[in-house]
């Protein structure tokens, strides 16, 4: 009998719970995960800088991917911006996620995606560069991407 060769899963077995770190910075707990298949158990990064990324407009609410390679290299990947819908003068609550629009965006080949933030800008952001604010939401995956962001 001939055992025919199949793609193996790409995703996260034991959540990677994601934090702000110091300054612009972004960490990563220790987690277990796979691609195409090859199992990779990646031990915790703290503080991990140089995640750059374009710049996200004020006024927009942005999905950031964080994806992770075989070799325990992590990068980030910026979604679409869409246009954050604007709070009446009145009120002191800050913006919520649109309900429409934001997606996370794909990660790229040989990478498993590990979670994502949700970050709505009230001034111009860069990734990396910018010390994210109490705007941001975090997220991390287990077992794929979902289809899309959570929304208020």
């Amino acid at each position: 009998m001939e055992i025919q060769a199949l793609s193996g899963v790409t995703g996260v077995f034991k959540t990677c719970v994601i934090t702000q770190g110091t300054g612009a910075t972004t960490s990563f707990a220790a987690c277990e995960y796979a691609i195409d298949g090859m199992a990779v158990v990646a031990g915790a990064q703290s503080n991990v800088a140089g995640l750059a990324a374009a710049v996200q407009a004020s006024g927009t609410t942005c999905a950031y991917l964080y994806q992770i390679d075989a070799d325990e290299n992590i990068s980030v990947i910026k979604g679409d911006e869409v246009v954050t819908p604007v709070a009446a003068p009145s009120e002191s609550t800050p913006p919520t996620v649109p309900s429409a629009g934001v997606q996370w965006p794909a990660p790229t080949a040989g990478n498993c995606a590990l979670g994502g933030m949700i970050l709505v800008a009230t001034a111009a952001f860069t990734h990396g560069t910018t010390v994210q604010g109490t705007q941001d939401t975090l997220y991390s995956f287990l077992g794929g991407v979902p289809g899309r962001p959570k929304v208020s």
